[in-house]
């Protein structure tokens, strides 16, 4: 059985995970310069499969030049890339970031196109100070 955890939650075996990030990855990197000092790491998750890791993803932020936030090195094995994993995975990611939403309410998704995440990061914000959805914000 698929299960997403979140890497602040669980720390999946590196060795592994650098193996699907390798050889798993939907699009070529983006790049191939070292990591620059001011590139955040803005939400993690990995994708297991009986606790074998099969699937990777991130949201970054690139504050050093203003970018929006983005999908990064999603990875997921070519058996388990289905529209409901990769959109699941995805949305686990901006979830996470959506929490603080530091780097704007605007992320860029897994196919390049702009979300504007405000509305989720309200939700976000209201669930933790116990608001449920349907209440009347005062």
């Amino acid at each position: 059985m698929l299960e997403i955890r979140r890497t602040t939650d669980f720390q999946p075996d590196i060795t592994a995970l650098e193996t699907v990030i390798d050889t798993a990855r939907l699009r070529e990197a983006d790049e191939f310069e070292d990591w620059p000092d001011d590139r955040l790491v803005m939400s993690e998750c990995v994708v297991l499969n009986d606790n074998r890791v099969v699937g990777f993803g991130r949201m970054i932020w690139d504050a050093h030049i203003d970018a929006a936030p983005r999908i990064y090195d999603l990875c997921l094995l070519p058996e388990h890339r289905t529209d409901f994993v990769l959109d699941t995975l995805e949305q686990e990611l901006i979830d996470e970031y959506a929490f603080s939403a530091e780097g704007g309410d605007v992320v860029i998704d897994r196919d390049g196109q702009p979300v504007d995440i405000s509305r989720r990061a309200r939700e976000l914000h209201d669930e933790s100070l116990g608001r449920s959805p349907g209440r009347l914000r005062a």
